[in-house]
């Protein structure tokens, strides 16, 4: 959980791996929502003027290759 800038509201992550905008009247947006829920420690974090905001997630990709002969 990260205050925004203006000190209004929270970014929040949750258990669904989502990003929320919380405002101070409890109002939730869905600002990111991660597509792979295997990983969930996201979260945001604005930048000191408020115009950005930093997000962590991740994604998991496998590939498998069978070599004969190797």
């Amino acid at each position: 959980m990260n205050w925004a800038t203006d000190g209004n509201g929270l970014f929040v992550a949750t258990t669904l791996c989502q990003l929320l905008y919380v405002d101070m009247e409890g109002r939730a947006e869905v600002l990111w929502q991660q597509r792979v829920s295997s990983r969930p420690a996201i979260f945001g974090v604005p930048s000191p003027d408020g115009r950005h905001l930093a997000m962590l997630g991740g994604t998991a990709e496998n590939n498998v290759w069978m070599l004969e002969g190797f």
